[in-house]
């Protein structure tokens, strides 16, 4: 997934084609759950600078805004 929403979505599909949707609707709760206290935390805060490196040993990556983590980042703040 390339994006928050994309996860999401993604976890619904799993669900679906699993059998186990309701499974599925209760771990998009708890992280949306887990978004909105972080989200609640750090409201009035000021934006950080973020960079975003994953990977290991000589292959490491920058992560942008249209990645998931820097989606992830955005919805954020």
């Amino acid at each position: 997934a390339a994006s928050y929403q994309g996860v999401l979505d993604a976890l619904t599909g799993i669900g679906a084609a699993t059998g186990e949707t309701a499974r599925a609707a209760a771990v998009i709760a708890e992280i949306e759950a887990h978004l909105a206290a972080v989200q609640e935390r750090i409201a009035g805060l000021p934006a950080p600078g973020v960079l975003i490196l994953t990977g290991g040993g000589r292959e490491i990556y920058a992560g942008s805004d249209s990645t998931y983590l820097g989606d992830l980042v955005r919805v954020l703040g």
